[in-house]
């Protein structure tokens, strides 16, 4: 029977090991990859030093501003503030999960915590975790924004929406996200008031649209009470709206490097994504869409689906000059020795894209609200990205998790597990294999 004991142990296991993991990284590396641009900024902010600013870095200085918090500036405690975040959002995840669920007995706590636990340890999360980048804590905020939006706090909630758009720029679609959803679901609530908002359907929310445009003391009764309730959100908005006018792009510093691409393939990369490190939902669907493949509707549709797939991959693949030079992420190796060295393999993984798909989908719950505004931040995240990265399906990928309906405990204890091997694999690598860059003195190792 899990209790707060068992929870609070967990975590400290969890801390202790992470700290003995960041000690060793530590100890091999000063220097990984993007920190070479981010500690030196760091250090300038933690030494008071607010003017300087180093134009090869892309986003606004959230990450920069938290070291203010560290006790003394040094790379080691750069390198904790991820750390620290990343405890605080295990905490977030159990409480958002816990929220999220209707068995909130031992039983059902229990399997919170071992879902809790398979989240923390996500491999590509959980190793940023030990080097100075945005993603931990960027994670962090966008947690914290959904936490107090689920409390109905919405003022705080907003506060830390701001925070998650200081932090990187490409929040704002999960803010607005959170916030039209909240909408949504108020205007459904208002023509259907005894519905449960997971019951609610695409239906449903057309005809909520149509009632209020017809009737507009309702729509206004609506538009007033969205000012009243979520102002923070539109204060948030607008400001992102002002920075992008004024800056001229969503990006900061080097605009050339990361230019806005429409790069449709990034939905199906995200689908692998999510058959790589979510055994625990798709594992248990496989012999359902085996039995759905008997019906010849089914068979249609993904025939269809798989044309659909192929077109996107013949004319809008795009291969990022970052992916094909920098040896120094999986990425790297699995283009050129997978996808790069035969076009033929992008189609030979339509299979595995349209199976994916239907995973996501399966795993997409809440109200009608939710999903919408789920699938469009979502494609907006890294739709709009030339490069191919694994960090870009991170935000994504968990909320995905925190709304999922159903836990077996088993198969989300093997998933914990196969992110336990895979994190020692990866920092294996990370401490014994070295790559010379004649740019660097030190030598470069291999990182998500």
């Amino acid at each position: 029977m899990e209790r707060s004991w068992f929870k609070h142990r967990i975590i400290l296991i969890y801390t202790i090991i992470s700290l003995v993991i960041l000690n060793s990284i530590y100890g091999v590396s000063k220097s990984v990859i993007d920190e070479l641009f981010h500690v030196e900024q760091g250090l300038d902010y933690c030494y008071g030093f607010f003017q300087k600013w180093n134009p090869k870095i892309t986003t606004l200085p959230g990450l920069y501003l938290l070291t203010l918090l560290t006790p003394r500036c040094s790379l080691f405690n750069l390198r904790m503030i991820p750390l620290i975040c990343s405890i605080i959002n295990f905490y977030l995840i159990y409480g958002i999960r816990l929220m999220l669920i209707d068995d909130k007995n031992d039983r059902g706590r229990l399997k919170v915590l071992i879902d809790t636990m398979s989240l923390a340890v996500l491999p590509p999360l959980y190793f940023f975790s030990f080097v100075y980048y945005t993603d931990v804590p960027s994670m962090t905020t966008i947690l914290l924004t959904l936490y107090f939006s689920l409390k109905e706090k919405y003022q705080i909630s907003s506060i830390f929406g701001f925070f998650s758009v200081v932090m990187r720029q490409t929040n704002i679609v999960w803010v607005a996200g959170i916030f039209g959803t909240n909408v949504i679901n108020d205007m459904i609530k208002e023509v259907y008031p005894k519905l449960k908002l997971e019951d609610s359907t695409f239906s449903q929310f057309l005809f909520s649209i149509k009632t209020h445009l017809k009737e507009p003391r309702r729509l206004l009764k609506l538009i007033l009470q969205t000012v009243r309730k979520y102002y923070g959100y539109i204060l948030v908005v607008i400001a992102f709206l002002v920075f992008l006018v004024k800056n001229g792009s969503i990006v900061v510093g080097d605009k050339t490097a990361h230019p806005a691409t429409l790069h449709l393939p990034q939905a199906l990369y995200f689908s692998l994504f999510t058959l790589i490190f979510g055994f625990s939902l798709w594992f248990p669907e496989v012999w359902t869409f085996i039995k759905q493949v008997r019906n010849k509707r089914f068979i249609i549709s993904i025939i269809l689906i798989a044309i659909l797939m192929a077109v996107i991959i013949r004319f809008n693949t795009i291969v990022h000059p970052y992916l094909l030079a920098d040896n120094r992420h999986y990425t790297f190796y699995v283009w050129n020795r997978l996808h790069g060295r035969n076009e033929y393999m992008r189609y030979l993984l339509i299979p595995v894209y349209v199976f994916g798909m239907n995973v996501i989908c399966k795993s997409l719950h809440g109200s009608i609200g939710f999903k919408l505004l789920y699938i469009i931040s979502t494609l907006l995240t890294f739709c709009l990205q030339g490069l191919i990265e694994v960090r870009y399906f991170l935000v994504p990928f968990i909320i995905l998790r925190l709304f999922r309906k159903d836990v077996v405990k088993k198969w989300t204890f093997i998933e914990f597990l196969i992110n336990v091997l895979l994190n020692y694999v990866t920092i294996k690598i990370f401490h014994t294999i070295e790559i010379k860059w004649p740019d660097f003195d030190d030598p470069q190792r291999i990182i998500w």
